[in-house]
């Protein structure tokens, strides 16, 4: 008995190995000189390109908007390209300062520090109707608030203390008619989606976001909101290279930048910046200077809120 076992186990000793050592020793005691150097290939790995994007809203419904877009830039520029949202305002400006991302999609505010802290430069802009400039506004669904003057000792809802329409803008305008933070009740929710939704509900007495997000999230109910206050124009958020990439990838970047401006001209371009939001029509070139106005806007804003955004 203890025979046949030991005969059983050489049996699978032998034949369970004998694939192995078949299939590693194929090619065994061939010469160099007898492999045909056609048949010799060289993996090249494709560059990668790092985006970062500001949680604006539903990072779901964000990432899946971006996908035609980043699919075309993979296509077109044979590259890999990874998109990295960061949990908040903060932690994105955190990244942007460490140069981490070589490409982002980011609000004025984040990128005037950016600039000023980590050398990103301004070179692209979307076009949305018609317009390269966009303004904040405050809303609400209360029916027995009709102005700003109303909103003092109110609850409102704010999307982030680093958000340039969903809160330093619109905190501009209230202080200019003697409202400041401190006389009013500020929540903050993470998301313009998140403003426009819970002062619908009536769970906050008004709100601040960009204009368009009442309609974009709104949708059929966007008739209950009130737009009782709007921002001066600010140019539209920007695309900001790092100096890092600019630098040692400059004809990569630039590829990026033609790709960018030139997507209007195809219907596969068209389909893909339609996906990334309501009006989206086109991407133009930017330059810093473009953002000079936000820088003086910053200027004037009360210490505490400069610290408190970390501007």
């Amino acid at each position: 008995m203890k025979k046949n076992n030991i005969r059983n186990l050489i049996y699978l000793l032998i034949f369970g190995l004998m694939p192995f050592v078949f299939f590693g020793c194929e090619g065994c005691g061939q010469s160099n000189e007898n492999i045909n150097p056609e048949s010799r290939t060289t993996v090249v790995p494709r560059e990668k390109i790092t985006i970062g994007r500001i949680p604006s809203g539903n990072v779901l419904d964000i990432s899946e908007r971006m996908e035609p877009l980043i699919a075309l830039i993979q296509k077109k520029l044979n590259v890999e390209v990874q998109v990295r949202f960061a949990a908040d305002y903060k932690e994105f400006s955190k990244h942007m300062e460490n140069q981490e991302y070589d490409l982002a999609f980011c609000a004025p505010f984040q990128y005037i520090q950016a600039h000023e802290k980590a050398g990103y430069d301004a070179i692209l802009r979307p076009v949305r109707y018609g317009a390269d400039t966009y303004v904040g506004i405050i809303i609400t669904a209360q029916p027995n608030i009709n102005s700003l003057e109303q909103l003092k000792g109110k609850r409102i809802a704010f999307v982030d203390p680093r958000s340039t329409s969903g809160y330093l803008f619109p905190l501009g305008l209230l202080a200019g008619i003697g409202i400041n933070s401190k006389d009013i009740q500020a929540y903050f929710l993470k998301g313009h989606d998140n403003v426009v939704l819970n002062v619908l509900n009536r769970n906050y007495d008004a709100g601040a976001c960009y204009k368009g997000a009442e309609i974009t999230f709104g949708k059929d109910q966007v008739s209950a909101l009130k737009i009782i206050g709007q921002t001066e124009e600010i140019y539209n958020e920007p695309i900001a290279i790092s100096s890092k990439f600019r630098t040692e990838r400059s004809e990569l970047a630039d590829k990026f930048i033609s790709l960018m401006t030139s997507l209007k001209e195809t219907p596969e371009g068209l389909a893909a910046i339609s996906k990334l939001g309501d009006g989206l029509e086109k991407y133009v070139s930017a330059k810093d200077s473009d953002y000079n106005t936000v820088r003086m806007y910053s200027s004037k804003l009360p210490p505490d809120i400069i610290k408190e955004s970390g501007l």
